[in-house]
């Protein structure tokens, strides 16, 4: 048994779809399949649309938490490292350089760190 799921385009019927699909049955050499095409758009979604709106705003509002606490962390860590960036800047190192070691240091780290962990499942 197999299920296809299936978007109309615009302008397409339904009756459209189903002969197209016979169609594609027809040349692979398989019988025609049952086909049922539902609105999906209609019969599902709006159903739960609400729960779903509702439930995009709590991860959207929980993200904006954890950018807010991430951005504190490494001002408190940066703003701690403040007699070492004195000292490094009494040795002769130019604010280029300063800058350059507190993004490769701990926010390139945070980003790779943050990459991986989005993109593995």
């Amino acid at each position: 048994m197999l299920y296809v799921i299936g978007r109309l385009k615009p302008g397409i019927t339904v009756n459209q779809a189903q002969s197209q699909v016979g169609r594609i049955t027809e040349t692979s050499g398989h019988d025609a399949p049952n086909v049922h095409f539902f609105l999906w758009s209609k019969l599902l979604v709006n159903e739960v649309r609400p729960a779903l709106l509702t439930l995009m705003g709590a991860v959207v509002l929980v993200f904006l938490v954890a950018c807010a606490n991430t951005g504190n962390i490494m001002l408190v860590r940066t703003s701690s490292r403040e007699r070492e960036f004195a000292i490094r800047t009494a040795l002769g190192a130019r604010r280029g350089r300063l800058t350059r070691q507190m993004l490769t240091d701990e926010a390139l780290l945070l980003c790779c760190l943050g990459t991986f962990l989005g993109i593995c499942p």
